[in-house]
């Protein structure tokens, strides 16, 4: 019986399964008769694929934008490097011309420089009396200028303030009568022997009482020139060069001469071809030794390089003896 019951339910089994398969085939012909998906399977590819192409779309255009951006930034790119080398080639020629402009203005201050000076010299030594052309003797100009000085300057009030040394040196042979005490004697001096190639140093001077603030009027201004390998004290305003009594022969510079006062000597005057013995009312008589040595308590020596020999060279007793000995006077 058991063999007989096996057989009816295998059977059975192939009947349903061929059943199912049948009906599955039915239903999916039916479903590729109709050509469509279920509704809600249809709706969500359909918006699925609207999705996709609205993103898509959304990258080409932004993708398209970028791209635009891009080129115009290149472009923006391109026309600034095209001025920057405009601007280079520019800034270029702009540089050479002024090389070239500078060049051209440092020779012309060259030229001006060497016409002034070939002016300059052959004022002096006109005015001097001295050779238009030629070498000079350096002793026997500076001693020629001077002596023109002297000559010719009106001692008083300084009518010039303030006035270049150029200017103070052509008032001398001039009509106007311009007062000019030691320091505008001493500047225009330092810069005629510059001028005809005689260093010089423009030297201040003070007195004892000077120092102390008794005496405002206690102070001098002299000239150094240097001749024969040495500095000496040559004078305009009194025509004179200086030795000390132990050797009244040989000239000496400002130092030497202080030396020679504390060493308990006496200053020599040694005068220059030209004498006064009144030079005005301002001047006064031709200086004594004496007078003369009192001005030497303290010095302050300047390079006369320079228009007005702002160059500090040495001072005596220290370096700012004349800063401390005007806050004693008023302004």
């Amino acid at each position: 019986m058991g063999g007989a019951v096996l057989p009816a339910v295998l059977c059975h089994h192939v009947t349903t399964r061929t059943m199912k398969l049948k009906f599955a085939g039915l239903l999916l012909a039916g479903l590729i008769a109709v050509g469509t998906p279920p509704t809600y399977m249809a709706w969500r590819y359909r918006t699925i694929a609207i999705q996709s192409q609205t993103l898509t779309d959304t990258i080409v255009a932004e993708l398209t934008a970028t791209r635009n951006r891009a080129d115009i930034t290149a472009a923006d790119l391109l026309t600034a490097r095209r001025l920057a080398q405009s601007t280079a080639h520019e800034l270029s020629a702009t540089k050479e011309l002024m090389e070239s402009t500078s060049a051209t203005l440092s020779t012309a201050q060259k030229q001006a420089e060497s016409n002034y000076a070939e002016l300059a010299a052959n004022m002096v030594r006109g005015d001097a009396n001295l050779p238009l052309k030629g070498t000079l003797n350096a002793r026997k100009a500076a001693l020629a200028v001077r002596d023109y000085i002297y000559r010719e300057y009106d001692g008083g009030p300084e009518d010039l303030p303030g006035a270049s040394p150029a200017t103070l040196w052509t008032a001398l042979s001039s009509d106007s009568s311009d007062g000019m005490m030691c320091g505008g004697a001493g500047l225009a001096y330092s810069w005629a022997l510059h001028a005809i190639g005689i260093p010089s140093r423009f030297v201040q001077l003070a007195g004892e009482n000077y120092l102390s603030g008794k005496d405002m009027y206690q102070t001098h201004v002299t000239v150094e020139a240097w001749l024969d390998g040495a500095w000496e004290i040559s004078d305009p305003t009194y025509n004179v060069s200086v030795a000390c009594s132990d050797h009244p022969s040989k000239h000496i510079a400002t130092p030497q001469a202080r030396e020679c006062i504390q060493r308990g000597k006496s200053l020599v005057l040694i005068p220059g071809k030209t004498r006064f013995s009144k030079r005005s009312k301002y001047a006064g008589k031709t200086i004594s030794p004496k007078r003369y040595a009192s001005y030497f308590a303290a010095y302050r020596r300047r390079s006369t390089s320079t228009p007005y020999g702002s160059v500090d060279e040495d001072s005596a007793p220290q370096a700012d003896w004349l800063e401390i000995a005007l806050k004693a006077y008023p302004q």
